[in-house]
């Protein structure tokens, strides 16, 4: 089993996107220490807990169920409107194949709401087989965290609202700059381009704010 005590240690899994605040913040760190306090032996965290026995998937059950239930501050913050994360095994035609799914509860405007993942392989939880024990129960929690933050950021952008603006720019050194930007989609014409030998551009883009427009139409004119 992999000493957890000489582990070099991985950053916090936050937000996934800019589209909002993470709905689970985890600490590798808290949960490492955790586990050594004692967890690991009460929920069956010990050399047999790995990719190679197919054992991962059903005793994250017990993990998450505890973290769920605010057992320990500081290794599994839950926001909302996340309200739960489970995991559920999945069987081949002879039986347990040590994968699952992973399913988040949220509750938005008074509406329950269940996302799922798509089908985590057996390995997919720990970056090598050969991981086992505390460490690999660190690695499979993140991943877990991982996999519902995207999944509420993917949802969030699906969420918001989007309008139309049409971004005026000037381009310099190759860079396109944005000079202005007007809500609705305008057709621009004219203009005196004579102090700017690389031109000026207008973009319409859909994108739920002003700043958002900004980013995209730039990143557009540099891939056009």
């Amino acid at each position: 089993m992999t000493d957890p005590r000489h582990h070099k240690e991985s950053a916090p899994v936050l937000a996934t996107t800019d589209s909002g605040e993470p709905v689970i913040v985890y600490d590798p760190a808290a949960a490492r220490q955790w586990l050594l306090d004692g967890a690991a032996a009460e929920y069956g965290i010990d050399d047999t807990f790995s990719t190679v026995e197919l054992s991962i998937v059903a005793r994250l059950e017990e993990l998450l169920a505890a973290l769920g239930y605010d057992a320990v501050a500081g290794v599994w913050t839950i926001r909302l409107p996340l309200t739960n994360v489970l995991i559920w095994r999945t069987a081949d035609g002879d039986g347990v194949d040590g994968c699952g799914i992973v399913t988040a509860d949220l509750t938005i405007n008074g509406q329950a709401i269940r996302l799922a993942t798509r089908h985590q392989g057996f390995d997919g939880f720990t970056q090598h087989s050969e991981t086992s024990g505390i460490e690999a129960a660190v690695e499979a929690l993140g991943h877990v965290a991982g996999l519902v933050n995207t999944e509420a950021d993917l949802l969030r952008a699906a969420l918001t609202p989007k309008g139309v603006y049409t971004v005026l720019g000037v381009w310099q050194e190759d860079k396109a700059i944005p000079v202005g930007v007007i809500a609705g989609r305008h057709e621009v014409t004219g203009g005196d381009d004579s102090d700017d030998e690389q031109g000026l551009w207008a973009l319409a883009v859909e994108a739920p704010d002003v700043d958002t427009a900004e980013r995209a139409a730039i990143e557009e004119m540099h891939a056009g």
